[in-house]
């Protein structure tokens, strides 16, 4: 039975909080900006206490480790409370869930669908060889939304790797929480995603599920694991007055501005893609005065791409773009893909920064046991002549603009352009990301990467920080005839 996103936001705790803000600037949105990963699990932790009607979620990945665990234990907390849970996640990386997530799905409050499922549960290999067509659209949304008054969406997924706890890789991240009129407009894309045909209860896939005593069993020992855990790395929110307390002071601080939610509709599973985010940011980059800045974790620019951008750069615009280097990059093929268009777009004019696996600056904000980690990048965010911002899901891939689902928001606001400007120029410092160059007759006009080393400049003539074996791997497929699925 169709179901929809809690409208009546004024009604609640959080909506009585957020209306006077709201009120003060008809017809905008009011935004802040999440980067840090304590920030950013703070927020859901803190929303999730303060929920009272509804808490929606829409991820593409949501992990089994201990961030995974606690925000789980958030939602079902709030279940108990009464608060309606709905929770929406891609099935790509739930292999091996079904039991736990269907003893959170046999609480009464809490509905878990899993979106484009796979047929076969365990052979899951074979099923995508049996069915690629289908298994290769997948569903990239991030959204974070409580009693219809507020919502956070961005990059981040759900696990230790995006919240700066894990010992071994952290991502550097943008969040953005908003109020106002865009808050509904989030609400009717996930109830078109949720009502979709694409959206399938876990109850129905799950080759086994718990039953109602062990289904309760399990939920509260997850609760009980929660309440006792004791060496997580940041302060918890303990009550949900300190969690208002939070907020209140937050909406004081929000950049307003007149806002566009952009979203694929579900029927893009199905391989129409027309529209959507793409067509939504395609004609704002072209229309482009005086600056482009690009923050993406994946970048293949294709070859219009790197026209367009060529273009804008041979008028007069400055074009920005940060991706991941090779060293940071998590998926060869992606990175493969970049690597046919990259050299053009530094000799079209494009100011080309890749992030380094020792980048000091996303470290500031992470847990302290995380401190040593190998960086790497996930933030998905545009700036366009110091007015118009973008964040979301969407990656400058053809995979985000023909194939997986994404979302996000674009707002016409000097102010948040400037606070996203700000965070972006922080990912371009020598010390973050390599800067790539065409270097002269010494070394036969040939990529060079440029940056800083404790303190001291320093130049490499190839993809700096990895094995040669990595660096044939990329010039493999590189020479492949594919691109559509990077």
């Amino acid at each position: 039975m169709p179901s929809a996103a809690f409208m009546d936001w004024q009604q609640t705790g959080i909506g009585r909080a957020v209306a006077p803000v709201v009120a003060d600037h008809p017809g905008q949105s009011g935004f802040a900006l999440v980067a840090g990963g304590e920030q950013a699990f703070s927020t859901r932790h803190g929303l999730a206490l303060l929920s009272e009607r509804s808490i929606d979620v829409q991820y593409y990945i949501w992990e089994s480790d201990t961030s995974g665990k606690l925000l789980a234990s958030d939602l079902l907390a709030a279940a108990e409370r009464g608060v309606r849970v709905r929770l929406l996640i891609d099935d790509i990386h739930t292999k091996g869930k079904d039991f736990n997530i269907a003893a959170l799905d046999a609480h009464p409050n809490l509905e878990v669908r899993v979106f484009n499922p796979f047929s076969n549960r365990d052979a899951r290999n074979l099923n995508i060889a049996t069915e690629f067509t289908r298994l290769n659209h997948r569903m990239h949304n991030k959204i974070w939304m409580v009693d219809g008054a507020v919502v956070l969406v961005g990059g981040r997924n759900i696990g230790d790797d995006y919240f700066g706890i894990n010992t071994v890789a952290n991502f550097r991240d943008l969040d953005m929480l908003a109020v106002g009129p865009v808050v509904a407009e989030v609400g009717r894309s996930f109830d078109l995603y949720w009502n979709s045909a694409w959206a399938v209860p876990i109850t129905a896939m799950a080759e086994k599920v718990p039953d109602e005593a062990t289904a309760e069993a399990m939920r509260r020992a997850l609760g009980e694991w929660a309440k006792d855990l004791v060496d997580f790395p940041y302060q918890r929110i303990d009550s949900a007055d300190a969690a208002g307390n939070t907020l209140v002071a937050g909406l004081q601080n929000l950049f307003w501005g007149e806002a566009q939610v952009v979203y694929d509709r579900p029927e893009k599973m199905a391989g129409d893609f027309a529209g959507g985010v793409a067509g939504a940011l395609r004609p704002r980059l072209q229309a482009a005065e005086r600056e482009v800045l690009m923050e993406a974790a994946y970048f293949i620019a294709t070859e219009p791409g790197t026209e367009m951008l060529g273009e804008l750069a041979a008028r007069g615009v400055r074009v920005r773009v940060l991706t991941n280097s090779l060293a940071t990059n998590d998926l060869v093929p992606a990175h493969a893909g970049y690597t046919r268009y990259r050299e053009d777009l530094v000799r079209g004019g494009v100011d080309l920064y890749e992030f380094r696996p020792d980048a000091a600056g996303p470290r500031r904000s992470w847990s302290t046991g995380a401190g040593a980690s190998r960086a790497a990048l996930h933030t998905k965010a545009i700036v366009i002549d110091e007015r118009f911002a973008f964040v979301g899901s969407f990656n400058l891939t053809p995979r985000s603009v023909e194939l997986n689902t994404e979302i996000g928001i674009v707002v016409d606001s000097p102010e948040l352009a400037a606070a996203i400007k700000a965070f972006m120029d922080g990912g371009v410092e020598p010390a973050n990301a390599w800067l790539l160059r065409i270097e002269g007759e010494r070394r036969k006009g040939e990529l060079v990467w440029t940056g800083v080393t404790d303190g001291q400049p320093v130049l490499h003539d190839d993809e700096p920080d990895v094995s040669a074996w990595r660096r044939f791997q990329v010039w493999l497929i590189a020479v492949l005839p594919i691109e559509k699925p990077l």
